[in-house]
């Protein structure tokens, strides 16, 4: 994780992998689990101290490695590493016992998040596997064991909108979380602690056009209802701005597929999508993500229509679309919302 910052020599990161890297970090982690459910059995907190500290250290050099080129990613998927920290997310990061409950394994699922995300970026033969692997279902068990976290609850809505994406999503893991559309220099880059997508990181379903929208989205396994509320529960939970965009990102790439559609609105991503605009009106990316989101959860579910309706978000869009009048993202998609209600 150390030889991977943007510090390091070019290059560095392909000699590591040729190195043999993705196979030494497979057989880390799973060595490191093994560690764990033995320490955990026998109440062991150094034990499970230690094997938690292996599987972080881990986690965060996968994330650096995944961030450095779609060649690593590919490396990394072959080598089995997206069912590893998989595990790692599903089995190490939901733990809720106090006793074994600190700072050190809030940063296991920082990292093992990052990863996750960072395998899946513009990688649909990893975002395959991930998916077979229940990623997205380990993401919301870690996301629950840590609800009162805001930095870990951004980290889980740009996972869930990075892994749900039939097409790009998000950029790799980095630790820029400003608003001016520019990585912070200093901060350690894909190796450092993580910090959530860059605030322009763009859902991919999410195309101007009607084609994007009917693309089959890339999660095939059946999300339950308490898993698509980890997102909508982290919106209302946090006035954030961050999380706002990365929230409504999620929403717009599950909410492709029909079924998660009319799921999202069952547990309140409605609601949530309109504390949003209403939460941040002088925020673009928030009301441009927003309006989208609407119209995607308003598609052909007249349940949905309804709820927006209901909420006032027709009055929204056509405020914002005076506001904006100069942006074109948010105008069109304020418009389109308001021919969709």
């Amino acid at each position: 994780a150390e030889a991977v910052p943007r510090s390091a020599p070019r290059g560095l990161d392909e000699l590591l992998l040729d190195a043999g890297a993705p196979a030494a970090l497979h057989g880390a982690l799973t060595s490191a689990m093994a560690s764990w459910s033995m320490a955990h059995r026998r109440e062991l907190k150094s034990g499970v101290y230690e094997a938690d500290d292996l599987a972080r250290r881990g986690c965060a050099a996968i994330m650096a490695l995944a961030a450095a080129s779609p060649r690593a990613r590919e490396l990394l998927g072959e080598a089995g590493l997206c069912e590893v920290v998989s595990d790692v997310t599903r089995k190490m990061c939901g733990e809720t016992d106090p006793a074994f409950q600190r700072d050190e394994l809030a940063r296991l699922r920082y990292y093992a998040i990052g990863a996750l995300s960072n395998l899946a970026f513009a990688a649909a033969f990893n975002r395959d596997r991930l998916d077979r692997a229940g990623a997205l279902q380990a993401v919301a068990a870690a996301a629950e064991s840590g609800s009162d976290d805001l930095e870990l609850q951004r980290l889980c809505c740009r996972a869930f909108c990075t892994l749900s994406t039939a097409g790009m999503a998000a950029g790799p893991q980095s630790d820029d979380d400003d608003d001016d559309d520019e990585d912070d220099d200093g901060r350690g880059g894909a190796a450092g602690t993580p910090a959530g997508g860059t605030a322009a990181s763009s859902p991919a379903g999410a195309a101007a056009d009607d084609a994007a929208h009917d693309r089959s989205p890339a999660n095939k396994c059946r999300l339950r209802d308490h898993h698509l509320a980890v997102v909508t529960q982290a919106m209302l939970s946090f006035d954030d701005a961050h999380l706002q965009q990365l929230g409504c990102a999620a929403i717009i790439n599950l909410a492709a597929e029909p079924r998660h559609r009319r799921a999202l609105g069952r547990v309140e991503a409605c609601e949530a999508v309109t504390a949003a605009l209403k939460g941040h009106p002088m925020d673009a990316r928030v009301q441009e993500y927003g309006f989208r989101a609407a119209v995607y959860l308003a598609r052909d579910d007249p349940e949905n229509r309804e709820r927006f309706y209901a909420h006032g978000v027709r009055r929204l869009a056509s405020a914002a679309a005076r506001l904006f009048a100069a942006n074109r993202s948010v105008l069109n998609w304020a418009q389109r919302l308001q021919k969709e209600l």
